[in-house]
């Protein structure tokens, strides 16, 4: 059975960080709503109206920050989808959701696997849309109320090479030159892409995969079919992670 080390995504301490900020925001929102009425019952200043303006502010921010507890919210059911299949690992690996990978500066990869024959960088995007990738440029459309809206996106193939081209370093300066670092990018269920570009994705040299295709199969047998023999997983872990 594969080995688990637990560690809280950035995603959700930043979640937990924006809630925190909606609900303070509507404390203050409710409180001095309250507190301008009561005052005006008995009577009315002009000051009055500062209580009326500071509790229009922070509703603001409140409804500001629900725009992010959507995308926050979203990113972490990804990371769940996918760690869910991981659970259906039965190899000799370790698998560390939330790794921080680097020396000095470190790098967040959504999940970490280290088997005897290989490492494996796990990379989860989530967006509600369809993926489009035109002249080098990523963006993600969505059809609204008012109309298709379309976003850029970083792109994920560059962001997860970056990472991979991160640990083979960490390896090479701990004397494992030559282990095999692979890198995996998966979109979680309400991700779509059209067929031109799946194609594309399907001729990188990262392995890609749709939930929404149900390709989770295959991202559990690409990872569960490396080498049963090398280098111990938690040697790979201290020279990627640290002890």
């Amino acid at each position: 059975m594969a080995k688990w080390i637990v560690r809280r995504s950035r995603l959700s301490r930043e979640y937990a960080g924006v809630l925190r900020k909606a609900h303070i925001a509507y404390f203050f929102f409710v409180a001095l709503f309250l507190l301008f009425f009561i005052l005006s019952i008995r009577g009315f200043a002009w000051w009055q109206l500062l209580l009326l303006l500071l509790s229009a502010v922070s509703f603001s921010v409140a409804c500001s920050t629900g725009k992010d507890i959507g995308i926050y919210r979203q990113g972490i059911r990804g990371e769940k989808q996918v760690l869910r299949i991981l659970r259906r690992l039965d190899k000799d690996c370790l698998v560390v959701p939330n790794a921080l990978i680097g020396q000095g500066k470190r790098y967040e990869v959504d999940a970490l696997i280290c088997a005897p024959g290989c490492v494996s960088l796990v990379e989860v995007k989530h967006y509600k849309g369809t993926i489009e990738r035109k002249n080098g440029s990523w963006s993600v459309s969505k059809k609204g109320r008012s109309g298709n809206h379309r976003k850029q996106i970083g792109d994920p193939i560059e962001q997860l090479q970056a990472r991979v081209g991160t640990a083979r370093q960490l390896l090479d300066t701990k004397g494992l030159q030559g282990m095999r670092v692979q890198g995996v990018l998966v979109f979680a269920r309400d991700t779509s892409v059209d067929s031109e570009l799946h194609a594309q994705l399907q001729r990188e040299k990262t392995a890609t995969y749709f939930l929404s295709r149900n390709e989770g199969k295959y991202l559990l047998n690409m990872v569960d079919s490396q080498g049963q023999k090398g280098t111990p997983v938690e040697t790979l872990y201290e020279a990627l992670v640290g002890k």
